[in-house]
């Protein structure tokens, strides 16, 4: 249950986050190519999203034990 939970939550983040992306290219009439990302790249992409969304969970858990 935990997983699915998790799972969900990291489903609507990815949904909600490129839903934002997407609008606010469109509004500014941007366009652009996939760009190329070495590993290291991509790995520190990832770990500033991980950082993030530890960082979103860490503040709701905060605001729902008060």
């Amino acid at each position: 249950m935990a997983n699915f939970k998790k799972m969900n939550v990291d489903d609507a983040t990815r949904k909600s986050v490129d839903l934002l992306l997407d609008n606010a290219f469109k509004r500014n009439k941007v366009a652009f190519k996939k760009p190329k990302l070495s590993k290291r790249e991509k790995q520190e992409i990832r770990d500033l999203l991980k950082n993030l969304q530890d960082g979103v969970k860490n503040l709701t858990k905060q605001q729902t034990d008060k």
